[in-house]
């Protein structure tokens, strides 16, 4: 679905405030539009890292210039690193990135036994997952639609996930 400028403005309102009250409220955020709204909610709140589990980094997402925005004011905090597991061999390209903060971005191919073990932990055959932190999350149930949830302050599942990438990514 996509979103007017009102529309986009309103939602961003929303997860702001659950942003800035530390919410423990599961949200559900579906569309490229709601995800790019909800990554750059998430990448301003987030002080020391972003995860990501993803198909290429290279989705119309990766390419929205919210998002873009929203990655390279994150990455200009001080020791802010972003950590990106893909499932595909394509050398995503960073060249949009400014030079200085190119370093703060590690991408590493997943092996075919953690692509399992990331399967099997979420009971599914394909999802894309992103903690920032390690109390904020964004967990995608069906990539094609872009369908997913999330939360500000969900220690328990933002730390799991954690745990989960950083086996994978040290792995990988």
């Amino acid at each position: 679905m996509c979103l007017t400028e009102q529309e986009a403005r309103e939602y961003k309102e929303y997860l702001e405030n659950l942003a800035a009250t530390k919410s423990d409220q599961m949200f559900s955020n579906g569309g490229k539009d709601h995800a790019v709204v909800l990554y750059s909610v998430l990448l301003n709140h987030a002080n020391l890292s972003a995860r990501f589990f993803c198909e290429c980094a290279e989705s119309e997402i990766w390419q929205n210039p919210i998002f873009r925005t929203a990655l390279v004011n994150a990455l200009r905090k001080a020791d802010f690193q972003v950590q990106i597991l893909v499932r595909q061999n394509n050398n995503p390209d960073f060249e949009w990135l400014p030079k200085e903060l190119n370093e703060r971005v590690k991408v590493k191919i997943i092996t075919e036994e953690n692509l399992n073990k990331i399967n099997n932990h979420f009971c599914t055959d394909s999802c894309n997952f992103s903690v920032f932190d390690h109390d904020m999350f964004r967990f995608e149930y069906d990539v094609v639609g872009y369908k997913a949830y999330g939360s500000f302050n969900g220690p328990d599942a933002g730390e799991s996930m954690a745990k989960l990438f950083d086996e994978c990514f040290n792995a990988a």
